[in-house]
């Protein structure tokens, strides 16, 4: 089993539900990286890696493009994004697997 397509009708309306609740879109990381340290410690770990060392900078760099700085922007959304996705197939397709061989 993979994951559902979800449909632009839903990921409307979750949008506009969040940009409701949260006004600022800092809130709403903060918010989702306390949820997901709770409820997936190993994968907000992973992530976390992954984002400190995209935007780790060396010592002696006081300057950087902003046009880079989109890029890498842009690049650790989707490794973290591509990484989550990929893990939670992962984790369907072990859980369908021990399910039909009668693991745990």
């Amino acid at each position: 089993m993979t994951l559902p397509r979800i449909s632009i009708e839903t990921i409307d309306a979750t949008s506009e539900k969040v940009l409701q609740t949260h006004a600022q879109p800092e809130l709403f990381a903060v918010e989702t990286m306390l949820g997901l340290m709770e409820e997936q410690p190993a994968l907000f770990s992973v992530l976390n890696a992954f984002m400190s060392n995209a935007i780790a900078g060396g010592e002696d760099v006081d300057e950087v493009p902003a046009a880079f700085c989109q890029e890498m922007m842009l690049q650790s959304c989707f490794v973290g994004v591509g990484l989550a996705l990929k893990a939670m197939n992962a984790q369907v397709e072990a859980d369908e697997l021990n399910e039909a061989w009668g693991g745990e």
